[in-house]
Formats: C-alpha cells, structure tokens, sequence
C-alpha cells in the first residue's frame, strides 16, 4: 500500500514529459498550410527568411551619386561627379480617386573639371491629381448598339516653392548667374493615368516669381510663364523599372522692378531610366541613366545663348521605400471599370 503513491507520482511525471515533448514536436509536425504567409510585398525563402522584393520609389528618402558628361554649344565638355538627393511622399486618397505628391529637399549638384559648376535645389514642389465624380463629357456610340463612354476630369494643381539655380563658370566674364524662384504656380490636365495615378502623362502650365542675380549686380525680380510635357511610368508590380521624361519652356519677361531686361527663353528636356539592381537590409540600390539637353538664353550670365547636353549614370540609395499598395491599385481599377464594390480600408486598400 504504501508504494501506491509513488508508483502514482512515477506515472504522472513520465505523462508530463511525454505531453511537453509532444507540444516542443508539434510545430515540426504541421504542414506547410499552416505556416503564415510573408507580408505583401515580402518573400520567404527555404530556411524562413523574409525580405523585401517589391518597392515603392515614389515613397522614399535617396542618395545618388553618379558621373556627368557635359557637352557644351562652344564645344567645349567636362565631367565630374554628380550628387543628387531628395524625399518623396505620394498619396493615394481612401476612394482613390485624388493623388497627391510631395518633393522636398531635392538637390543636384554637378562640379564638372573644366571649371563650370551646375546646382539646382528645391525646397518643395507639390502636386495633386482627381479623378472627378461626375463625367466630364459624355461620348454615347451606335456602331455594334448603342453605348455610353463616361469622360471624366483627370488633373489637378501644382505649387513650388524656393527653388535655386547656379551657373557658374570660373573662366568666363560675367562668372556666376543665380535664379531664385519664390514661388510658382498652376495646373495641369493628364492627357493619360493609369489606375491609380502613380503612371501619367500630362500637360503643365503656370507661371513663377523669380529674381536673377548675374555676378554682384542687383537681382532683378521677374514674371514667367512656363509649359511643360510630363510624364512617369512604373512599368512592372515590384516595381523595378521606372521611366521619367519632361520637356519644358519658360520665358523671363521683363522684370518687375526695372526695364532693361530683355525676354530670356529656357528650355529643359529630361529622359531617365532607373532599374533597382540590389537590396541591403531591404534599401534598395538602383542603377540611374539620364540624357538632358538645356538652354538658357544668356548662359553663365553672358549674353551668348546655348545648348548643354549631359548624360549621367548614378547609383541610388533609397531609404524608406515600402512595397507597392497592389490592394488600394485593384481597388481603383474596379472603381474605373464601374464595379466598385469592395468596402475601401483607411489606407487605400480593400478591407
């Protein structure tokens, strides 16, 4: 009687070690169901590691430096380094039907070995673009039966705020011409958007209050009106290639403080193809290549007018790029095809 206890402790110590050796086995026991999946946007591989595979290069901090090759009307060129920095924020509206963008602190800098120096900065440009609510014009057909075609406003308005632009050449007189930009504003129309507004095509036209300052003399303050042909195209889900193109006209008028300004036309045409190459710790490294050809009438200050062409090729590092929101996209697509009828998150995404 007396071993009664212990054989009864005995059996209940060996079904506790069975039962925790059975709850430690357990996980290595489930099928791969029940493991759960990556976040969208992230991958897992065999040994259970997840990174990052797609990204949003419109919602980014970046760091690039590159090389410049600069091709002068007198025919003379020079390269060097390039350096180019900026922060990005693009946001889709809960119904996605407003896309609003944000640059701040963008700078480029180019120092090139034959003594010219290229600095254009920007504290902010802003703009914004709607799909409206009602159709803008409505196309009805009757070839094949009768059908309706709904147009709908697609644009917005643009701001930019304090911008800088530096010509500086070391071995010409005058040596330095400095345009600041207070302040310019306007709108423009989309010409073509794709669901969700991060590819467009679009038409830009506004005017600007700038000052030009050529060496020491007084800055002399005046009205611009400018054009422009825009267009960003993010041609894959993970987003890995993107293609940029703008070409835009101004014209400097006569000041508003003096007279003997005459009109200055610039010009600025812009291609850049970047393609992200890697990743550390989920940052992507992209690979930059970008032709420019610009004119300024009265470049370096002088009173000679020209073109400069230049093509670059940089590295990148982005900071701060999440993966493409594919969910809130798929959301706009219903909404333009007319079957929108999944419940919309705060975020842009389908709940």
């Amino acid at each position: 009687m007396g071993q009664a206890p212990v054989r009864l402790l005995v059996t209940l110590a060996a079904l506790a070690c069975a039962t925790s050796r059975g709850r430690a086995e357990a996980p290595t026991d489930l099928g791969p169901s029940a493991v759960e999946a990556p976040p969208p946007g992230f991958y897992r591989d065999a040994e259970g590691r997840e990174f990052q595979v797609q990204f949003d290069l419109n919602q980014r901090f970046w760091l690039g430096l590159g090389y410049r090759h600069t091709f002068f009307e007198d025919q003379t060129d020079g390269g060097g380094l390039a350096l180019d920095l900026g922060f990005r924020v693009d946001t889709l509206s809960v119904d996605t039907r407003k896309k609003t963008r944000w640059r701040i602190l963008e700078l480029d800098l180019a120092p090139s070995t034959n003594g010219r120096l290229r600095l254009d900065a920007s504290l902010m440009r802003f703009d914004t673009s709607t799909l409206g609510d009602r159709p803008f014009l409505a196309l009805t057909t009757f070839i094949g039966g009768p059908a309706r075609h709904d147009l709908y406003l697609q644009g917005g308005w643009w701001m930019d705020l304090l911008g800088v632009e530096l010509r500086e050449h070391r071995h010409a007189d005058p040596s330095r011409a400095l345009r600041l930009r207070y302040a310019a504003l306007g709108a423009h129309w989309d010409l073509w958007q794709d669901a969700d507004m991060t590819s467009f095509v679009r038409v830009r036209v506004g005017g600007a209050i700038d000052s030009r300052m050529v060496d020491d003399e007084v800055a002399k303050l005046s009205l611009t009106p400018l054009a422009a042909l825009e267009g960003e195209f993010c041609f894959d889900d993970a987003g890995f290639h993107r293609l940029s193109m703008s070409a835009a006209a101004e014209l400097e008028l006569a000041p508003l403080a003096s007279a003997d300004l005459d009109p200055r036309w610039r010009f600025d045409q812009r291609l850049a193809y970047e393609v992200i190459a890697l990743a550390i710790d989920d940052q992507p490294i992209s690979l930059r290549l970008e032709g420019r050809a610009t004119r300024r009438d009265g470049i370096d200050g002088g009173d000679a007018s020209g073109w400069e062409l230049a093509a670059e090729a940089s590295l990148r590092v982005s900071l701060w790029a999440p993966p493409r929101d594919l969910a809130a996209r798929d959301a706009a697509r219903r909404l333009r095809s007319g079957h929108a009828d999944a419940p919309i998150s705060p975020s842009g995404s389908p709940r």
